[in-house]
């Protein structure tokens, strides 16, 4: 047997349906990214396994985690043009860092609310 990872991009609850239910999707990428619909998606489908993605900042992945993405992806966000182009591996690192930081904290967290319920 093969192991396929499918993560379809959703923008709307019936695509998310569509994807989860239907196709057998592994992981629901959500694009745009927004708490209220990361929460939207959690409390019609909570066993579903959220991706957030998509025009979010380092300082958002404390709010992603926080709705129950599992995954958080950033882009541009950690990978500045001008640092890029200039070789500025510091500014890269230092947020690459913080990005790394707010999420075990915001894992810490989701855990111990999980553990109260």
């Amino acid at each position: 047997k093969k192991h396929v990872l499918f993560v379809p991009g959703v923008a709307t609850p019936t695509e998310a349906r569509t994807a989860w239910c239907e196709d057998g999707a592994t992981m629901l990428k959500v694009y745009p990214t927004r708490r209220e619909t990361m929460q939207a998606l959690r409390d019609v489908m909570p066993e579903a396994v959220l991706m957030a993605s998509g025009g979010m900042q380092v300082e958002d992945v404390t709010e992603m985690i926080g709705a129950d993405a599992h995954v958080v992806v950033l882009g541009s966000a950690l990978f500045d043009l001008d640092d890029v182009a200039s070789g500025n591996t510091r500014r890269i690192q230092e947020r690459v860092r913080s990005a790394v930081r707010l999420a075990e904290e915001a894992g810490r967290k989701v855990a111990e609310r999980n553990a109260r319920r």
